[in-house]
């Protein structure tokens, strides 16, 4: 019996001694969790002290770093401390400075070079004046020796000539300018020939109103457009431009346009008679425009009846062609407008005009500048030229100066030199340009 109660109260300690070894072990490692944490806050806190101290000594703040030094009821409130009191760091600041200004300049690099590629030729020919032109001044810019003003088929319809003598009183021109036929093909004035009847444009009181606009004083022109004709081409096939052959249909460039055979002798007649018409109509000047072939990109396919059996090439065929309408017109002054690639006194052979015509026998010549007949990028000499409605001054200017150029530099018949400027917002510059460049003979259109 006692052997068991002494049993009991061994067991009974043992327990104890478990629970208390339990209790002092959770005790000790709580103890050492808090002191290992402690210890990495504590570590923590230096390694944060270390880099404030180490960028303080660089003289370098953190860039993730804002102290907080300022709030809102602070007195002296910077500028740079944001809405919940902390200031922006000043390397940071400066940073962001430093980023708004190289931007500014690179903006500013980019934008001088757009304006130096676009003005550079401008400048470059505007600083220069040629030796034999006087500048142009309020004095010279009414010496013009001819001066010619386009009027629309809607103005020739109304017949209004108190109107049309008003506008060429307000322009300083002296000559009217007509179409007789038109780009398309159609004939505006009353004619005989055959296609020439046919068209739904012709006005019967046209005649009366050149004649009317010469009784006052006035010299008129007419404009005829010879070799691009869509009606004509289409009206009858022995004048146009055929398609791969002579069994071919007309041909059409690729802005759908009609072109007539320079050498079809029936193409000849029909324009010769329309030039005669134009005379005897009381017209003082013939302005004959597309006395060229077609240049498209399409010309491959375009035939040309009898051009292989004929004993002229295209540049002799287009000077006969210009004889012949010498002698149609008569006492009327016959004027040829051409581009300025026909101005080019070394070209041989060429698409448009089989060489240069500068050796043209009308003797009258007019180089056409208006700017929405220009391509792209105009050749004018050696040099290539693409600023054309940016630049519009220099444009014409350079042109006039090349054409002017070539023809004293040749032999040429040419013995009076037109220029064809484009009625438009840069007119005035224009015209200063081209009497800059030697043209006083001037046809507003």
């Amino acid at each position: 019996m006692k052997h068991k109660k002494k049993q009991i109260k061994n067991s009974a300690n043992s327990a104890e001694s478990i629970r208390q070894w339990r209790k002092n072990f959770i005790f000790n490692r709580r103890s050492a969790l808090r002191e290992q944490k402690k210890s990495e806050i504590e570590q923590e806190k230096a390694e944060i002290f270390e880099k404030r101290r180490q960028s303080a000594s660089d003289k370098k703040a953190p860039l993730t770093v804002k102290t907080k030094s300022f709030y809102r009821f602070s007195k002296d409130f910077p500028n740079n401390v944001d809405d919940k009191g902390f200031r922006e760091n000043d390397i940071i600041s400066k940073k962001r400075k430093k980023a708004i200004v190289w931007g500014t300049v690179a903006a500013c690099i980019l934008t001088f070079c757009f304006a130096f590629t676009l003005s550079r030729t401008g400048i470059e020919l505007s600083m220069k004046e040629p030796s034999t032109n006087p500048p142009v001044t309020e004095s010279t810019q009414n010496t013009a020796t001819f001066s010619a003003y386009r009027f629309t088929f809607e103005e020739l319809y109304e017949g209004d000539t108190e109107k049309m003598t008003a506008t060429l009183k307000s322009t300083g021109c002296d000559t009217a300018v007509f179409e007789y036929k038109t780009e398309h093909g159609y004939v505006i004035f009353p004619s005989k020939t055959v296609i020439g009847a046919s068209a739904n444009k012709r006005l019967s009181s046209a005649v009366e109103t050149v004649q009317t606009l010469s009784e006052g004083g006035i010299k008129t022109a007419a404009y005829i457009s010879c070799f691009k004709d869509s009606v004509a081409a289409v009206a009858d096939l022995t004048y146009s431009v055929r398609q791969t052959s002579a069994e071919g249909g007309t041909w059409r460039d690729n802005s759908d346009n009609g072109w007539l055979n320079p050498f079809s002798q029936n193409t000849t007649d029909y324009i010769l008679t329309l030039v005669k018409e134009a005379a005897e109509a009381g017209f003082d000047y013939i302005l004959l425009d597309n006395v060229c072939f077609s240049t498209d990109a399409g010309n491959a396919k375009a035939y040309y009846t009898d051009e292989s059996t004929s004993k002229y090439d295209r540049n002799t065929v287009l000077q006969v062609f210009v004889t012949e309408c010498r002698k149609k017109a008569e006492k009327s002054k016959v004027i040829v407008m051409c581009d300025i690639s026909a101005y080019n006194s070394k070209a041989v052979s060429d698409g448009k005009y089989g060489g240069n015509m500068l050796s043209l026998p009308a003797k009258n010549l007019a180089v056409d500048l208006r700017l929405s007949r220009q391509a792209k990028t105009v050749k004018i000499g050696s040099n290539e030229f693409s600023l054309i409605k940016e630049l519009p001054y220099v444009f014409v200017l350079e042109a006039c100066e090349y054409a002017a150029q070539e023809l004293t530099a040749v032999e040429s018949s040419v013995q009076e030199a037109f220029v064809v400027l484009e009625n438009s917002d840069s007119l005035s510059d224009q015209i200063s340009a081209a009497k800059f460049g030697g043209f006083t003979n001037i046809i507003i259109w």
